[in-house]
């Protein structure tokens, strides 16, 4: 049953095309998780939220900071919660590895660079020490997930 309710609300959220308590802007949803069919195939590895530049960002999970800095043109905070790593960009952060975040804690701003240049954030999920991404919306939702053992 619980199982069930999560697939109907993942469901309805999915068809509105925005997430409620979003991390930044208004949870409205530009591009959705397209799991590529291979580790090397084309995809988009997670979501695309509408947000501006120098938006605020807060963290969507509960974790410890994996890594804050640059990758290539783009600034990129990345949360570990154990099992996941949940990564944002562009986002500007003055966390530093290692610190402890709480779910709804301010994090950084919305930056410039990446595929998201000043419209909106992307957020990727995938499971440590892999390069299997899930889609985020279950995580930026809080909903209950269930994860295989392989993927």
């Amino acid at each position: 049953m619980r199982i069930l309710i999560t697939a109907i609300i993942f469901s309805a959220t999915a068809a509105l095309g925005s997430i409620t308590d979003p991390p930044v802007g208004t949870g409205l949803i530009l591009r959705p998780f397209d799991r590529p069919s291979s580790m090397f195939a084309a995809g988009h590895r997670g979501v695309d939220l509408q947000a501006a530049e120098l938006d605020l960002v807060r963290s969507p999970i509960s974790g410890k900071v994996h890594f804050a800095g640059y990758v290539v043109d783009r600034p990129v905070i990345t949360i570990s919660t154990g099992s996941i790593l949940m990564s944002m960009e562009p986002v500007e952060s003055f966390r530093f590895k290692g610190d402890q975040i709480i779910r709804g804690q301010l994090i950084g701003i919305v930056a410039r660079g990446g595929h998201c240049d000043q419209r909106c954030v992307h957020v990727g999920v995938r499971r440590i020490n892999t390069r299997y991404y899930l889609d985020p919306i279950p995580y930026l939702l809080q909903l209950p997930r269930l994860l295989a053992a392989r993927p």
